[in-house]
């Protein structure tokens, strides 16, 4: 809110890392609060992106965008 241009050009780089992941979804550690093994992340700047990847579709299945100070809660990890 304090700088709404960097907001927007960083808004993209989160856009672009998520878009990335089409050429190398493997590349994501697995989640640590996850037990599933299929819950996997990126980090970019401060951001966690969630994802999963859609093996039977070939594609990868943005969760969230998560700031990295931010703890998951059980439902947040649910839902």
């Amino acid at each position: 809110m304090d700088n709404p241009p960097v907001a927007e050009r960083f808004g993209y780089t989160l856009i672009d890392a998520a878009l990335s992941l089409r050429n190398l979804p493997e590349r994501g550690r697995f989640v640590p609060e996850f037990s599933d093994q299929k819950t996997r992340e990126i980090i970019e700047g401060c951001y966690r992106i969630i994802y999963r990847i859609n093996e039977e579709n070939k594609i990868v299945d943005v969760s969230r965008f998560w700031d990295g100070a931010r703890l998951l809660t059980l439902s947040e990890q649910n839902g």
